[in-house]
């Protein structure tokens, strides 16, 4: 199925500037026009058409005050994180990381965290890359959600 886009917050400033893109699976992404054009679209769209079944993570990043936490997920968490440094206008440290036997597993349960989490969703002046997946939460707060919500996680995708 191809994605779906809506383009309601859509600001054309130049071809090579980033402008948010609203995917309807998966929200708000920042991308070059010029990208988009030439068929480039939702990061996490074109993820789950990667191997789905490749050992993935939930991973954990926290600020260096440690009042806010982003939880993501990777089939490639070294890339991903040297991406996260070079778009995220903070310093952040990668805090703990959650192996899943593949992406559907590892992403249903960091959609899970976010449903939960959505009430602690960080507000930036200006968007980036992985800006709707930060939190108002502590590091050690995010990990004691997680731990509680693991053991039932799996025992539900195992039924």
């Amino acid at each position: 199925a191809k994605p779906q886009y809506c383009f309601s917050k859509f600001e054309y400033t130049h071809s090579h500037q980033k402008a948010v893109i609203i995917c309807l699976a998966h929200g708000d992404f920042l991308i070059r026009p010029s990208s988009f054009l030439a068929g480039s679209g939702c990061a996490k769209c074109s993820k789950t058409t990667h191997d789905r079944s490749k050992t993935t993570f939930v991973y954990v990043l926290t600020d260096e005050e440690d009042k806010k936490t982003k939880i993501g997920v990777s089939c490639n968490l070294e890339s991903r994180i040297l991406n996260l440094k070079r778009k995220t206008p903070f310093r952040f440290y990668l805090f703990e990381t959650f192996e899943f036997n593949n992406f559907d597993e590892a992403f249903a349960f960091e959609q899970r965290i976010h449903k939960i989490l959505k009430e602690n969703l960080c507000e930036f002046e200006e968007t980036f890359q992985g800006h709707t997946e930060w939190f108002n939460i502590t590091g050690e707060n995010a990990l004691r959600l997680i731990n509680s919500i693991l053991p039932d996680f799996y025992i539900e995708t195992l039924d």
